[in-house]
């Protein structure tokens, strides 16, 4: 039969095996939110990089576009000046 400090010792046993088990979980689960932590981070920084890179981007293609509008229109300007001296070549001929 378990006297009553036997019970004693193993209920204080038994909550010592819980308490280290939950100072484990604790642990593990600091680093986790670290890990998170360093990850959301890094994901920020890298949301930033995308935005300015965008940003460039859209720049770009607005200078593009323009510079490929006021080529379009030059080359149109070209053609007709073209023809235009073609028809007085042809008439004059």
């Amino acid at each position: 039969m378990s006297t009553g400090m036997d019970q004693a010792a193993d209920k204080l046993s038994l909550a010592i095996d819980r308490l280290e088990a939950a100072l484990g979980r604790q642990a593990v689960a600091k680093v986790d939110k670290d890990s998170l932590e360093t990850e959301i981070q890094a994901l920020g920084a890298d949301r930033a990089r995308l935005a300015d890179l965008l940003d460039k981007s859209e720049a770009k293609a607005t200078r593009l576009d323009t510079v490929s509008h006021d080529v379009s229109h030059k080359l149109a300007e070209a053609m007709e000046t073209i023809r235009s001296v073609l028809q007085a070549e042809a008439g004059g001929a």
